[in-house]
């Protein structure tokens, strides 16, 4: 299952992804607040386990989600794509995070099962 907007597809992902995958988590700063960055080893076994042979056809649907949850720190561009994404704002935790001895907010959305839209679902 994809879902899409006009400027971004989500889509599941595959073995060929491996390499943007492992720019993303093996990058130490984007791990700070997670675990420690991953190696190639570890980044293949975490997508092919989690991120393919479960095949993820979206919370809402497989996992019967009534809820899906987004938390971030960037208030503009996150922000920006959870509101693309039709969340809504449920609040900001202030001086939450702390990143290179800076404590950040942290900005919460979510959206419901019952808000998702249709259109937003490709088969």
């Amino acid at each position: 299952m994809n879902l899409e907007t006009e400027r971004m597809l989500l889509r599941d992902f595959t073995l060929e992804d491996i390499d943007d995958f492992l720019e993303i988590f093996s990058d130490s700063e984007v791990m700070e607040h997670v675990e420690p960055a991953y190696d190639r080893e570890k980044a293949l076994g975490f997508l092919t386990s989690f991120c393919i042979e479960r095949k993820p056809k979206g919370g809402f649907e497989d996992m019967s989600l009534h809820k899906i949850c987004a938390h971030a720190t960037d208030g503009v561009k996150s922000v920006a794509l959870m509101k693309k994404l039709g969340m809504t704002y449920e609040g900001t935790q202030r001086k939450h995070c702390k990143s290179h001895g800076v404590w950040l907010d942290l900005y919460q959305y979510g959206i419901l099962a019952e808000e998702l839209t249709k259109s937003w679902l490709k088969e």
